[in-house]
């Protein structure tokens, strides 16, 4: 009768271990499902992040393109108006100066002609005096 309790005893504590083996295997495969799933819910938060950045930035750089390009516009069309004005005050200029010109030489021809008239009449004066 030894013998029988020896391999009851042996049976009994093999199965009590084969059971404690599974329930620590069940429970760390748990453990490792619980892991898993944070990292993953980690991973899907860093991706979301990531997209959320990548918008961000995407938004950025779509407003400072349109920043710049009315910027770009509004100097074009500020340098357009200065060159209207520029061109307009160069002709306003030269019909000053051409006015002016042609002021000055017909005060220049009167001079000039009363001038000779002057040393006409000195000349002749001259003339008559030695006579």
């Amino acid at each position: 009768m030894h013998m029988k309790t020896l391999i009851g005893s042996t049976l009994l504590v093999s199965a009590l271990a084969l059971t404690g083996c599974d329930d620590s295997a069940t429970e760390a495969e748990q453990d490792r499902a619980e892991v898993l799933e944070k990292s993953e819910s980690s991973m899907d938060k860093l991706k979301r992040e990531a997209d959320e950045t990548l918008t961000a930035a995407g938004d950025v750089y779509k407003d400072a393109k349109d920043s710049a390009q009315s910027t770009a516009d509004d100097l074009s069309e500020k340098a357009a108006e200065t060159g209207d004005q520029i061109r307009e005050a160069t002709g306003e200029t030269y019909d000053r100066v051409k006015e002016d010109a042609k002021a000055f030489g017909e005060a220049a021809s009167e001079t000039a002609e009363d001038l000779t008239d002057e040393a006409r009449t000195q000349l002749d004066e001259l003339k008559s005096s030695d006579s």
